[in-house]
């Protein structure tokens, strides 16, 4: 099927105007976003999508966010949904030039074969995708497990011209009978993923299946247009010559048919990007409960359908033309002129906004650690005005929270509610997973108890050993935390229990107060996990001593109540005596 010349469009048809001037004015021509909404998207919509532009200092709207959007550029928590129906509207904008031209993006690389002349088949569009910017030298195409690939093909024709001989007896004609792009196909990772019949801006799809990984495996995805041009060769030659009159009374004509193919091709590396959940729920004595949720990508963040609040990582979002489709160049067998384009597919960023995850509202959630490995920031475009982390930031991969129950009346032992879930968010438009809580490995928390025991006190060494007992408050089963995560401190000594849940410790006999803690590894990391707890205990001195700090405390406590009662005396408040207030 050949290729039809028509207009499809206001911009389209001001394309047309620009390439006749073009043809007789030199133009400098510079590329730049749309001046007005279109595709049905709102203008307070429309100006937050263009970050690479440059902002109106002075502008100012009705609508704050018009106003705020020209003035600045809007970071999202999340991809917008608006840039799927920008560009799904600018795939209808691709122009359609005829046999006489061809429109090549400065980005493509456009062949010759035969007649076929500027021939190139560019992707222009990759949905969903976002652009990854994880350091200054590592940027990836993060792209949906199923999307589809958008292409823009295009070619001129250029026929050899009429020849005739030097004597006029033999004329050699070419016409063409039909050019058009046959086929169009997807390949991914060299497998083919979809193919459909010809067109100048085919719409490919591709699936899951057809990647060899969904994470941690960069893939090449390769479109490819097969373009075949079919002309006649007219030959005519005298057959019977006139010498008397100098004429050729009679010419003998041969026409041969040939057609030339040839296929155009581009390629980009992609990341798959998907989310698959798996983690941790325990609930806390207290009724809190904790939730670990890991993934093997970077991600926007979670949160649960039964709680408030919602944990964010450090990513957010700006979008932006691709400045590779600012201007085109028009060719044709005279010429090569720079126009404007009339296309601009908008591309999703993503970059580190923060340097480590963020939980809202505080009241509700607290995140107690953040896993994954930690980045050097990368540099935005100047024309960005946006804040990236300037220190290093974690990209986390996995967060422990713990999601605080406020009723008074709360029993501690209930158990999640039977649709309890997390849904997981992805740094690519509709990648998310939702997974219900009780498909992650419950973890125990229980209580935990710590006891001080005087084993031996020595006047001659001047030291007294102690015993710490470390066990489960409810059942009193030891807890061994040699050889684990999680210790105890004595005082400013760090020492670990055995397996009947003791340790022993010496220290120097002193009047005063010891204290034992258990400082317990973090809770997902041990089955059956337990809580912090502590003990003190005075140990250390003679009755005389001890007595004697006993008096230190009355003595103190005796000053207090004088000083409360001068100055009640002097002030007249009436807060002497205190227990009349019973």
């Amino acid at each position: 099927m050949g290729r039809v010349v028509g207009s499809k469009g206001h911009r389209r048809m001001v394309l047309c105007l620009t390439l006749a001037l073009v043809a007789t004015v030199p133009v400098a021509v510079q590329g730049h976003s749309p001046s007005e909404p279109e595709h049905g998207i709102n203008n307070s919509t429309f100006v937050t999508l263009w970050s690479l532009d440059a902002d109106v200092a002075a502008h100012s709207d009705t609508d704050a966010l018009v106003t705020i959007g020209s003035q600045t550029d809007v970071p999202f928590d999340q991809p917008p949904d608006a840039v799927r129906t920008w560009n799904d509207g600018e795939s209808e904008e691709f122009p359609s030039t005829g046999l006489d031209r061809s429109l090549v993006p400065a980005h493509a690389s456009p062949r010759d074969s035969g007649v076929i002349r500027d021939a190139h088949a560019t992707i222009s569009l990759v949905q969903p995708s976002t652009q990854v910017h994880l350091t200054d030298n590592e940027g990836t195409l993060y792209v949906g497990t199923d999307g589809n690939v958008t292409g823009f093909i295009d070619y001129r024709v250029s026929l050899p011209a009429t020849r005739t001989s030097d004597d006029g007896n033999v004329t050699v004609t070419h016409s063409l009978s039909e050019s058009t792009i046959t086929d169009t196909r997807l390949y991914v990772d060299d497998q083919l993923a979809d193919s459909a019949s010809g067109s100048q801006t085919p719409e490919l799809a591709f699936e899951e299946g057809d990647f060899a990984s969904r994470y941690s495996t960069n893939s090449t995805v390769r479109f490819e247009a097969d373009i075949a041009t079919t002309w006649e060769r007219e030959r005519e030659a005298c057959a019977t010559y006139n010498n008397t009159t100098a004429t050729c009374t009679a010419r003998n004509q041969t026409t041969r048919e040939r057609t030339q193919t040839t296929t155009v091709s581009d390629s980009i590396r992609v990341r798959p990007h998907d989310i698959e959940l798996s983690g941790y729920v325990g609930q806390f004595p207290d009724g809190d409960r904790g939730v670990v949720a890991y993934t093997p990508e970077p991600w926007v963040g979670f949160e649960r359908n039964t709680a408030t609040g919602s944990i964010h990582g450090v990513w957010r979002f700006y979008t932006a033309r691709d400045p590779r489709w600012d201007t085109l160049e028009e060719r044709t067998s005279d010429s090569t002129e720079r126009v404007h384009s009339p296309v601009h597919p908008l591309t999703v960023h993503s970059f580190p906004m923060e340097v480590g995850p963020t939980a809202s509202p505080r009241s509700d959630v607290a995140i107690t650690e953040a896993f994954g490995g930690e980045r050097t920031p990368p540099t935005l475009p100047d024309s960005v005005a946006l804040d990236v982390v300037e220190s290093p930031y974690t990209a986390t991969f996995g967060i422990a929270t713990r999601w605080r129950t406020h009723a008074e009346d709360h029993d501690p032992s209930e158990p999640l509610p039977d649709d309890a879930s997390i849904r997981a968010i992805g740094l690519v438009r509709g990648v998310e997973q939702t997974r219900p809580l009780d498909e992650f490995e419950t973890i125990p928390i229980n209580e935990s108890t710590v006891s001080l025991r005087v084993q031996t006190e020595s006047t001659d060494t001047g030291t007294t050993s102690l015993q710490v007992s470390l066990s489960d408050a409810q059942t009193g089963v030891p807890i061994r935390t040699s050889g684990r995560d999680g210790y105890l401190t004595v005082g400013d000594e760090r020492v670990n229990t055995t397996a009947n849940g003791t340790a022993n410790v010496t220290i120097p006999r002193e009047q005063g107060s010891v204290s034992a803690r258990y400082h317990p590894s973090a809770w997902w990391r041990r089955n059956p996990a337990y809580t912090g707890s502590q003990t003190s205990m005075l140990v250390g001195g003679s009755v005389l001593d001890v007595l004697g700090t006993l008096s230190q405390f009355v003595l103190a406590a005796g000053l207090f109540g004088i000083g409360v009662f001068l100055i009640d005396r002097i002030t007249g408040w009436g807060v002497w005596p205190p227990w009349r207030f019973q």
